[in-house]
């Protein structure tokens, strides 16, 4: 009878990769709360809170428990407005349609509002199916579009550049109004150096998940000028979030998943 040995070490290396894999699983199914006080030299009525959040990538994989932990979390820090920032969706909004997740979006409260952006898994569910889904969600949906709080605190949102045809930074500073502060969203943490060069005083993206499982962040930190967490570029606040959950594989390892709560007043 013919006996194979296996090493040892494979044996280790098997247990090693496993509890990676259920740690960075666990990992995924948390969340941080990132809290920053921003200083904006333009005038504002008043102070305000908004809570920020990109990447749900709500789909197949997103449990009705795990998404209304997220909408509760979001409700109990009592934000003046709600930005999401960018795939909110995943691929399909037929299956979100099905089991009536708008319903759950529903409850997000905020009294200036909910706006969001259009990021690239927007346009890969179908554009016209995810705004209708936005739509049903009560999620005022920005694509090159300016909203005005009642604060004076003016949001801007760039639809994501799946659209070629979509209106750019240049373009939607022109219906900005100089005197008053203003916060871009952009899925896409692209040019941030020339978005705040336009006089933007805040900014906030996603996208990048911050490479999500290590050591892919390695690689994000290359490719984007800034791939996760705050720089101040010229005096624009720039905020790229790491998503609060993930695409693909449901891991986080070396990574975290997080919220931003930007309390936003003067000097």
């Amino acid at each position: 009878m013919l006996h194979i040995k296996i090493p040892f070490a494979f044996f280790a290396a098997l247990i090693a990769t496993a509890a990676v894999l259920i740690f960075g699983l666990i990992k995924n199914r948390n969340f941080e709360i990132r809290e920053y006080d921003v200083k904006i030299e333009k005038p504002i009525a008043f102070p305000v809170k908004i809570v920020a959040a990109s990447d749900f990538h709500l789909g197949y994989g997103s449990s009705r428990r795990k998404i209304e932990n997220i909408v509760s979390a979001i409700n109990a820090e009592t934000p003046d407005a709600i930005l999401i920032v960018g795939d909110l969706i995943d691929d399909n909004t037929e299956v979100l349609r099905h089991r009536n997740i708008s319903e759950i979006l529903k409850r997000l409260n905020a009294p200036m509002g909910v706006f969001a952006v259009f990021g690239n898994h927007e346009y890969i569910a179908g554009a016209k199916k995810s705004e209708e889904f936005y739509k049903a969600s009560n999620i005022k949906l920005l694509k090159g579009e300016v909203a005005i709080l009642e604060n004076g605190l003016q949001i801007a949102g760039l639809d994501d550049f799946s659209n070629k045809k979509s209106k750019r930074e240049n373009d939607i500073v022109k219906q900005l109004k100089p005197e008053l502060p203003s916060l871009l969203l952009d899925h896409r943490p692209h040019n941030l150096q020339d978005k705040a060069n336009l006089g933007f005083d805040i900014q906030i993206s996603g996208h990048s998940h911050n490479g999500q499982m290590f050591p892919l962040n390695m690689i994000t930190k290359f490719l984007f000028e800034l791939d996760c967490g705050y720089k101040k570029i010229n005096s624009c606040h720039s905020f790229v979030s790491s998503g609060i959950s993930l695409w693909g594989p449901p891991f986080r390892i070396g990574t975290k998943n997080e919220m931003l709560v930007l309390n936003i007043s003067n000097k």
